[in-house]
């Protein structure tokens, strides 16, 4: 098996180097490891042939104005011929999930996807059937189970089908537009092509997803559109301008009038998951334990009776109940900084950032989500993983949960399964909450201008939140290549799709998003992209030139951040943002003069800025111009009208360097109280420039670091010390008395 992988690794990076005849042998001998069937083996001697008569033509000189064309679709396949190959060595005994339902799908050969829907619309009738005429709620209960059950074997013989047929195809189309059959199985079928592309590459299943996205509206729409974005994401290596989605993608772009906005919205949701673990982090270490806390002061004084019972009424009329009701712990909140925060949470909710994560993440151990069909299926209310396990009256709170905005789905199943195990009176609780959030999202919904496009897009961020739980808490996720992981998924990093993202004016939002967050390393890549194209962009030059420089500042690369820096003075030549930026640049590269003429500008601007002077200060030491840094930091002392250890610090430096030793000796005395190490090896100085070897040894110990780091700091500074008169010998000296412990 080891040997197969090696084979299969080796395939791929010589793919990606263009070794393509090394490529094809490598492949053949996989084959014949795995005893790959007649057809697949045939399917390599094609591609060999093709290569050949590619290679001959090339090397003879021939034009060939579709080579790379013919180049890529012989890459492409010799590695889904790999693929097939890898698959056939791990489905006997791979201990993986996927393979192990493969093994049990292969033991059921005659149930075919065709079949098991052929089954599932029976079951769905009989359903119907049975609820029309009154049948017991047993037998509905019977009926029911099956159809989920069925629903999630459904999932699983798309997932681990691997290559599709033409008729494979076929059939799934033909679900699609299938009336008689639900949203939710369609919802389910579209996650399940999405996860089974993830295990083995098939273009065939991201077409159907495409198409799928075409043709349908609601759920089924904004359910294609994620799970298509998400493949062509995890594709992206393997998809090129001139594949077969690419014309479906063009066709789209033609004919569906939402692309732009849907694109756009799917893009800057993506982008979002970005942020869910430092959300959720804000949630668990800093709100949480605030609210705890002062939940005893909050609650002394209320009692249920101060809570209106809006359980009853709809979302209008809890709104406007509402509207006056004020609780009397508000004032604890906004004391306790608490208000900010939950404000700040707030708008990022609006935002659409996935707030809920944290929350949920520690209710997903329920049987329901073992297999990866559960978090994938559309919550309803009379699923029968709920309704197996209900009392009287939960049904109703089934009900409310089924319609609660700003939940994925998951999150409504892990809901419904923690209240089974609470008592009733606060179930009751909960369903005045859940009615109030309710009401606040109605109101929310009816703020926004377009409120078609809000509930559109409500769905596909609890698409994506649905996907992100899957890849991040699924007990065996481990097992499934992560789309989320890292730096996540930016949709123009897909040579694919860059130009429908660019069209749909995806790319400045998804910088801005980025840039905000402090993400400037995925921030970076979009703003190159939006200065290549300055013209069809809607930034400002002088803006976009500073964010650019400020991402590779961030990132450690001040000649670049210097270069886009000195490109937005150019722009705007009164920024004095810029300006600092350009001097502080300026000075962490060495140019010491650039650096003060740009920080003598600011000081211009800015006469009565101590950190503007102390600035100027550090410029005019670097280039050893001691009496007037002296001066510049004096004058940064004297507007701060402060003792501050940021002040005296240069100075005292600066004044030791300068030959003032007794000025020196009393800035660092003022400073030694909250000293740092390096101020009592800077104060040991001073002290062995004055000859006063006994307190240099004080200080010297006062230091704190041990023998080899104290010989390390005072070497470095010897050039200086022996400048200013300390006699080489008595420096090391002292320094052995101190590191001996004499």
């Amino acid at each position: 098996m080891d040997s197969t992988n090696s084979l299969y690794t080796r395939i791929t990076e010589a793919v990606k180097k263009r070794r393509i005849f090394l490529a094809i042998d490598l492949l053949r001998t996989m084959a014949s490891q795995v005893h790959l069937p007649w057809s697949d083996v045939s399917a390599i001697d094609s591609v060999a042939d093709s290569y050949a008569m590619l290679s001959r033509y090339a090397v003879a000189g021939a034009e060939d104005p579709q080579r790379d064309t013919y180049f890529r679709h012989i890459s492409s396949e010799i590695l889904r011929i790999a693929d097939i190959a890898r698959r056939a060595a791990l489905e006997p005994s791979s201990p993986t999930l996927y393979f192990s339902t493969l093994r049990v799908a292969k033991m059921h050969p005659e149930e075919s996807v065709g079949s098991l829907l052929d089954h599932y619309r029976g079951l769905y009738a009989k359903l119907s059937l049975a609820g029309m005429g009154n049948a017991e709620r047993a037998s509905r209960l019977g009926i029911r189970r099956e159809l989920d059950t069925t629903a999630d074997r459904i999932f699983n013989a798309l997932w681990v089908k691997h290559p599709f047929t033409a008729a494979d195809e076929t059939t799934i189309i033909n679900a699609f537009s299938d009336q008689s059959l639900p949203s939710a199985l369609k919802e389910m079928m579209l996650s399940s092509l999405m996860l089974g592309n993830m295990e083995y590459f098939d273009e065939k299943r991201i077409e159907i997803l495409a198409r799928a996205y075409q043709s349908a509206t609601g759920p089924i729409e904004m359910r294609a559109l994620t799970c298509m974005m998400i493949s062509i994401w995890m594709s992206r290596d393997r998809l090129s301008a001139s594949s077969p989605l690419a014309s479906v993608l063009a066709a789209i772009s033609e004919c569906k009038s939402t692309w732009d906005d849907d694109l756009k919205a799917a893009c800057l949701a993506l982008v979002r998951t970005r942020d869910t673990q430092r959300v959720s982090q804000t949630l668990r270490d800093e709100i949480i334990p605030q609210m705890m806390k002062m939940k005893p002061d909050m609650m002394k004084d209320i009692t249920d009776k101060d809570i209106p019972d809006i359980s009853g009424l709809s979302a209008d009329e809890a709104a406007e109940m509402l509207q006056d009701f004020n609780p009397e712990w508000e004032e604890v909140f906004e004391k306790s900084g608490l208000g900010d925060k939950l404000r700040a949470l707030t708008e990022m909710q609006a935002e659409g950032a996935d707030v809920m994560m944290g929350t949920f993440a520690n209710l997903k151990s329920y049987p329901f989500f073992r297999d990866p069909s559960a978090w994938f299926t559309p919550f309803d209310a009379s699923h029968s993983a709920i309704a197996e396990t209900s009392e009287s009256g939960f049904e109703s709170l089934a009900d409310i949960v089924e319609v609660a905005p700003g939940l994925c789905d998951s999150d409504k199943y892990s809901l419904m399964f923690s209240l089974q195990r609470i008592p009733s009176g606060q179930k009751s609780a909960l369903a005045r909450q859940l009615r109030l959030h309710e009401a606040q999202m109605s109101e929310m919904m009816s703020a926004e201008l377009h409120p078609e496009l809000y509930d559109r897009y409500r769905m596909l961020d609890g698409d994506v939140h649905d996907a992100y739980r899957f890849f991040n808490l699924f007990r065996r996720k481990g097992e499934f290549h992560n789309p989320f992981a890292g730096a996540g998924i930016t949709l123009a990093g897909v040579e694919l799709l860059l130009p429908y993202v660019r069209e749909a004016g995806a790319l400045e939002p998804m910088s801005e998003f980025y840039f905000r967050k402090g993400y400037y390393s995925e921030a970076l890549p979009l703003f190159s992209i939006i200065e290549a194209d300055m013209a069809l962009g809607t930034m400002p030059e002088g803006d976009l030139y500073q964010k650019i420089g400020y991402c590779h500042q961030a990132m450690g690369d001040f000649q670049s951040a210097l270069d886009y820096y000195m490109k937005s003075e150019l722009v705007k030549p009164d920024s004095d943002w810029t300006i600092r930026r350009i001097a502080m640049c300026s000075r962490k590269l060495g140019l010491h003069e650039q650096a003060l003429h740009y920080y003598s500008r600011l000081s211009e601007r800015e006469p009565d800025s101590p950190a503007t002077a102390l600035s100027v200060g550090h410029s005019l030491l670097a280039l050893n111009r001691l009496d007037e840094a002296r001066k510049s930091y004096y004058k940064a002392q004297f507007l701060s009208n402060s003792h501050d250890a940021k002040y005296l610090r240069p100075l005292a430096w600066c004044s030791f360097l300068a030959g003032d030793f007794d000025e020196a000796d009393k800035l660092y005395l003022q400073m030694l109280e909250h000293a740092l190490p390096s101020d009592w090896l800077n104060a040991a100085h001073v002290a062995m420039a004055r000859k006063d070897y006994q307190e240099a040894a004080r200080r010297y110990r006062s230091v704190g670091a041990s023998a080899d780091d104290l010989d390390a700091m005072v070497s470095a500074d010897r050039e200086s010390l022996v400048k200013a008169g300390v006699d080489p010998l008595m420096l090391d000296v002292v320094l052995d008395s101190v590191i001996s412990g004499r």
